[in-house]
């Protein structure tokens, strides 16, 4: 069975997969260049490295809560994406800036 038939067989969102793959890439490769394992990730994050370990599999599409909390324990901060439609704009928001005093309070 080739890839398409894959996704058509089992009806897999492939958008869904592709972001939880991009972002599960993302946590491995924070804590790698922090020089830390899963264990003392789930440590600093106050959860346990099966959690961990099933964000870093791609198995599941983890929460902004759960990368915010990624960026805290390897000691850097996570930058909000935007949509395409904004990214050679400027361009403000009160919800965004109120969202930014919010995470950095917390």
């Amino acid at each position: 069975m080739n890839y398409k038939e894959c996704i058509k067989k089992y009806n897999i969102d492939t958008n869904k997969k592709d972001l939880s793959f991009e972002l599960s890439n993302l946590i491995t490769e924070a804590r790698i260049y922090a020089g830390i394992s899963q264990a003392e990730l789930a440590k600093r994050m106050k959860t346990s490295q099966p959690n961990i370990a099933r964000a870093e599999s791609g198995n599941i599409t983890p929460s902004l809560t759960f990368l915010i909390k990624v960026a805290e324990a390897v000691g850097t901060s996570l930058i909000l994406p935007k949509f395409d439609l904004m990214a050679n704009k400027k361009f403000t928001s009160p919800f965004r800036d109120k969202l930014a005093v919010s995470l950095k309070n917390n």
